[in-house]
């Protein structure tokens, strides 16, 4: 590749990347990056393709793309309670038998997967849909909701689940979402890699303001949509946020959540 070319860089657009890529967009030029957004498991198809050359991409994603590299100390995680990945129940947990699953995000069926089977519900069938709530539940027991979606839902009164809070309760470990992944055989230059570090490093100057902008099209507050930001989201990929991903690799090859014979995690050079 030629090293004038800008790298071909995917992310979603969901609230919790928000502090982190509105920064690359203002120094796209400057950084050398052609940014594509879209939802998490598109974009790791994309990957897989060959039509990107970096992206933040769902983290179970990671295992079936051979020899791709992560880049070093930059994640979506959370630690405990998150509110954006939630199962919402029409019955009793018990009694749930067919659960629709929100089809932009597979890490997140993966981790309901791990998590039904530790606690011996095995049995259940899944459909991934679109996340609209009435429509996921018209036809299933329960409902897999993930980002913006699912903000509010905690509070409808039915039984919900968040899954990152039954993760932490499970393991002591962070979760890890998504992290940024290079294709394997490209060349990211120097720049791109200081500017993504530059833009985790600097994101929290931007959470007031995108709090302000972001929580009328949410229809939540200021001060949810800031907390969320400030206290549910950690962007950092850190020896506990490292633990919680090998941990959570472990678990869904060992279940045959997933198909992979490798949970190596392989981190490009800085």
């Amino acid at each position: 590749m030629n090293n004038k070319q800008p790298i071909r860089f995917g992310c979603h657009r969901f609230l919790n990347s928000k502090p982190f890529t509105d920064r690359l967009v203002e120094r796209r030029s400057q950084i050398g990056l052609d940014i594509r957004f879209d939802h998490p498991a598109k974009l790791a198809d994309a990957l897989k393709a060959g039509e990107l050359d970096l992206a933040f991409i769902p983290s179970i994603e990671y295992l079936l793309i051979p020899d791709a590299r992560i880049i070093p100390d930059i994640s979506i995680a959370s630690k405990g309670k998150v509110k954006t990945v939630l199962l919402v129940c029409a019955k009793k947990l018990e009694e749930v038998r067919s659960i629709a699953v929100d089809e932009r995000s597979r890490t997140s069926v993966v981790l309901l997967k791990l998590i039904l089977k530790t606690k011996g519900l095995d049995h259940i069938f899944f459909q991934p849909m679109p996340p609209d709530l009435d429509s996921m539940l018209k036809e299933n027991d329960a409902a897999l909701v993930i980002g913006d979606a699912a903000f509010g839902l905690d509070q409808i009164g039915s039984e919900v689940y968040d899954l990152s809070s039954l993760w932490y309760r499970l393991t002591k470990k962070p979760f890890v979402h998504a992290m940024i992944v290079a294709l394997p055989g490209v060349r990211i230059p120097a720049r791109v890699l200081e500017g993504l570090q530059e833009a985790k490093s600097s994101a929290h100057l931007r959470i007031p303001e995108i709090a302000r902008q972001e929580s009328q099209k949410l229809k939540i507050s200021v001060g949810e949509c800031a907390d969320y930001l400030e206290h549910k989201i950690i962007y950092d990929l850190g020896p506990e946020e490292i633990e919680g991903l090998k941990e959570f690799f472990e678990r869904s090859v060992n279940m045959r959540l997933i198909n992979s014979s490798s949970t190596t995690l392989r981190f490009l050079e800085k």
